[in-house]
């Protein structure tokens, strides 16, 4: 499969920050974006920032005439319409809202235009496939001539630890076909090469990893266990059993015994090769051997382990998407340098007026595998609008926290709260996410940056407008494949 042999001429409209052209970078495709429009003055900001030498247009798309239209000779066009008529938080006016006028408008130029491109992309919200602007989308892509395929996808099918469920389009003007069979039902599931998924092939071998891992570390401990029964035995005739002979967690509530059980970072292979030497390494030189190369991550290793299995009743819609998730990838991969650093996260804690909120939080940690979709009231509102970070990696402090949180739901309008359940909650660290870790988490590159003189509450209604760069990155190689 190759990506068409000339430089396609791109139409970005409802730019944004820039997801859309993000992910062309990300696709492989040659590429050159003519023109970027959007009315939303930060958005565009943040765009410039990032593509000093693309024209944006910041007037209203309604402004776009055909004569304009086809004097771009574009081949493709990018489109991510105003999602607030089909939100279920929303009116769902629909077509009579007029946030879809602009959306109106464009497929009224696809029907007048003298040249269609020859590939179309959009994205939006779940409930887009239900709406009557969608209808109207489809009779007019089936009067141009295109072929094209719905889906409805979620980062978590490519192992993005992010719930943010979205309706896509793809479309290509024939005689132009695509690579593979299309339906007239929504594609829930992509049909590509797995090697496009790059996202999801990194989680799977970091389950190998850990697994390689596990066994590397229990092979050094049995060895090391075996070793020391051996010198028991010569020495005694008893055959006592070493205390390293049991490597596993004892006690449910405490984090010292996890001696066994770690985290990311492949050091497994290492380790099973120099045992297979006869290396005398034991549980501690391997523990040391991990944490020296886990301190960048910010979060204690030995507590990693217990941090997946306690505290599950303080996530919200546990089963949604679960078959999704289960091989995502662990969230610190996502997460800023040194996490849990109180001084450097200071003005993302939550205050002290939200603790309150606690039983409407969704609270993650960095060996979670999922979070909630994170929306433009981020930062500004706790219920609903994404997901909170737990700093604190005390087994004992969760525990607690737990307790209360399933204390609290069995008592109905509960308005007062004692000092000590205060502390409870106050000691799990909560935090918002940065800005910068919303955009790791959508799959923004590392080069992707804010100018300054946005405020917080400013970048996260930007990013909750904005879209999965993976997602589409993968897209736009189907559609042009």
């Amino acid at each position: 499969m190759a990506a068409p042999l000339n430089k396609v001429r791109v139409l970005e409209l409802y730019s944004g920050i820039g997801g859309m052209h993000f992910a062309l970078s990300g696709s492989g495709i040659e590429y050159d974006v003519v023109m970027a429009m959007d009315v939303n003055t930060n958005a565009n900001l943040v765009y410039k920032h990032n593509f000093l030498n693309v024209n944006i247009n910041s007037s209203a798309i309604e402004s776009l005439t055909v004569k304009k239209f086809d004097s771009l000779r574009i081949d493709m066009i990018l489109m991510s319409p105003p999602c607030q008529p089909f939100t279920r938080v929303g009116k769902q006016k629909d077509t009579e809202d007029i946030r879809t006028k602009s959306f109106l408008h464009v497929l009224d130029l696809l029907k007048r235009s003298e040249k269609c491109p020859s590939y179309i992309l959009l994205e939006n919200v779940k409930g887009f496939e239900c709406s009557d602007s969608r209808m109207r989308l489809i009779e007019t892509l089936k009067d141009c001539g295109y072929n094209f395929q719905e889906l409805l996808l979620t980062p978590l099918q490519f192992g993005i630890p992010n719930s943010r469920l979205r309706y896509f389009l793809i479309a290509k003007k024939r005689p132009l076909q695509f690579s593979f069979q299309t339906s007239e039902e929504i594609m829930v599931k992509l049909n590509c090469p797995q090697d496009w998924l790059t996202y999801k092939l990194k989680s799977e071998a970091e389950t190998q990893s850990e697994q390689l891992k596990r066994e590397g570390h229990s092979f050094i401990c049995r060895r090391h266990s075996e070793v020391k029964s051996e010198n028991s035995v010569t020495q005694t005739g008893t055959g006592a059993t070493s205390q390293h002979s049991v490597c596993k967690r004892t006690n449910e509530d405490s984090a010292e015994n996890l001696n066994c059980k770690r985290q990311k970072q492949d050091v497994g292979s290492n380790v099973i090769s120099n045992a297979a030497k006869g290396d005398n390494l034991d549980c501690e030189s391997f523990d040391k051997e991990a944490s020296d190369k886990q301190k960048h991550i910010g979060f204690c290793l030995q507590n990693s382990d217990c941090l997946e299995n306690y505290g599950e009743n303080m996530r919200q819609s546990l089963t949604e998407d679960q078959a999704d998730y289960g091989l995502c990838l662990k969230l610190h991969h996502f997460l800023e340098d040194k996490f849990d650093s109180q001084d450097l996260f200071k003005e993302y804690l939550i205050t002290e007026k939200d603790l309150k909120r606690f039983m409407v939080m969704d609270i993650v940690n960095p060996c979670s595998r999922k979070t909630c979709c994170f929306t433009k009231r981020y930062g500004h509102y706790i219920d609903g609008a994404g997901s909170l970070v737990q700093m604190s990696t005390d087994i004992q402090c969760i525990n607690e926290a737990s307790k209360l949180k399933c204390k609290t739901s069995l008592e109905q309008n509960r308005d007062q709260w004692k000092d000590e359940e205060f502390e409870i909650v106050r000691c799990l660290k909560l935090r918002y996410f940065t800005p910068r870790e919303i955009a790791n988490i959508l799959c923004f590159p590392a080069s992707f940056s804010f100018p300054e003189g946005l405020t917080n509450r400013q970048k996260y209604m930007l990013l909750g407008n904005s879209l999965n760069v993976h997602i589409v990155s993968v897209l736009l190689r189907m559609l042009t494949s």
